[in-house]
Order: structure tokens, then C-alpha cells, then sequence
């Protein structure tokens, strides 16, 4: 599965080597705020780098992607070790091993997405960081798409999105975890998106804090 999984991934991800998507900028300087300096921080879903440029400045950086390709070329970009692993199966990290986790876009490929962020809340040293995204599939303008069958700009537009979060999932799976958790909406409306971000965002930006003391 696996193995299937891996060239899936690697078909997507080779027209968008480069790339820090969608509202990349604005999501890497808020990881990097977050982050600060000084932190040993793990990638999941690292691809080549592009995004980890961002806020690799001062931390130690070790990623992890399904994609053997993209993961040799962050490997290569910084100089540093990654795994290659597929996130649905075993998990290779040890307990209280990384300051921060970020997963931007990463959930929602995932079949079983909780089981993953009770992995990180393990995996975090005490009061550690979680930060990532997801994309907001039922935004009232993603909601009017579906309604008129057209979801090519949509989240379902994405093959490997298994898993379509709404707001009060994503909120309520953080919280189960995590004693702290912080949103920032962001989209094109986001004046609205602070009012209402499950109606609102087009992109759902989530930080955690790791409870154990």
C-alpha cells in the first residue's frame, strides 16, 4: 500500500516542486514567529523544502515525507536527514523527541488523521508546538461549488485528500489533545473568517501546545 501510496504522491507532487502553495508565505512567517529559534522541529509532509525555507533559519530541521524524491531534494537543500515513511503506518519517532511538529496540508491526505496527532502529542517534549493547515472544504463558497456540482476548486478537486475537515471537527480533534489551541483563518475574506472561520476561510492555520507538564 505503501508503494502506491508513494507514486500517487510523487505524480502530485512533481507539478509542484517549488512551490509553497496557496498562502505560503503568510503561513511560513507564522510558523516561524511561532517557532522562534533554537527548537528541534520535525517536517511532516516536507516535500523539497520549499515551505521549510521559510522558517528554517536558527532550528534543527528533520523532515519526513512519502515521496523518496522530493524528501532526497530537501535532504540535499539542507543538509540534513529525513524519513521516508508513509504517516498512516508505523511511526518512528520516539516520546518527548521534538520541540515543535509542523503539518501544513498534511492531515487531510491522511485516512485516520486523529490517530496521527495523538502520535505528535507524544512525540512533543513538554509544552512542545504542533502548527500546521488544512484546507477548509466547507466554506460557504466550497458549500455553493458542491451544491452546483462543480468541486474543481474545491478541496475534492485533490485526489489524495481522503479526509475533508469542516472547522468544528479540526477544533474539536486539536482540543482532544492539546491543552492550548490557536486558529488563524485565512482567505481572501479574512475580516469575515475571524467572525466565522468555518464559513469564511479558505485555509485554516491551527497551533497547539503539548499539555504535559
Amino acid at each position: 500500500m505503501t508503494e502506491g501510496l508513494e507514486k500517487i504522491h510523487y505524480v502530485r507532487n512533481e507539478s509542484k516542486m517549488g512551490s509553497i502553495g496557496i498562502y505560503g508565505k503568510e503561513k511560513g512567517a507564522l510558523f516561524s514567529d511561532w517557532l522562534g529559534r533554537n527548537k528541534k522541529v520535525l517536517e511532516l509532509g516536507c516535500r523539497d523544502g520549499s515551505l521549510t525555507q521559510l522558517f528554517f533559519a536558527g532550528n534543527e530541521i528533520t523532515g519526513a515525507d512519502i515521496d523518496r524524491s522530493a524528501l532526497d531534494l530537501f535532504e540535499r537543500r539542507f543538509n540534513v536527514k529525513g524519513y521516508h515513511i508513509d504517516l498512516n503506518s508505523e511511526w518512528p519517532f520516539g516520546e518527548e523527541e521534538f520541540d515543535a511538529i509542523v503539518a501544513s496540508e498534511v492531515l487531510e491526505h491522511l485516512y485516520y488523521p486523529q490517530n496521527v496527532i495523538n502520535k505528535n502529542s507524544k512525540t512533543l517534549k513538554p509544552e512542545g508546538l504542533f502548527m500546521g493547515s488544512v484546507p477548509n472544504a466547507f466554506s460557504l463558497a466550497n458549500r455553493i461549488r458542491l451544491f452546483l456540482a462543480r468541486p474543481s476548486k474545491t478541496a475534492l478537486a485533490d485526489p489524495t485528500h481522503v479526509h475533508q475537515f469542516f472547522y468544528s471537527e479540526l477544533v474539536s480533534v486539536l482540543k482532544k489533545y492539546f491543552v492550548k489551541v490557536e486558529f488563524v483563518p485565512m482567505g481572501r475574506l479574512g475580516f469575515l473568517g475571524k467572525i466565522s472561520p468555518g464559513l469564511f476561510s479558505f485555509s485554516i492555520v491551527f497551533l497547539c501546545k503539548n499539555p504535559k507538564l
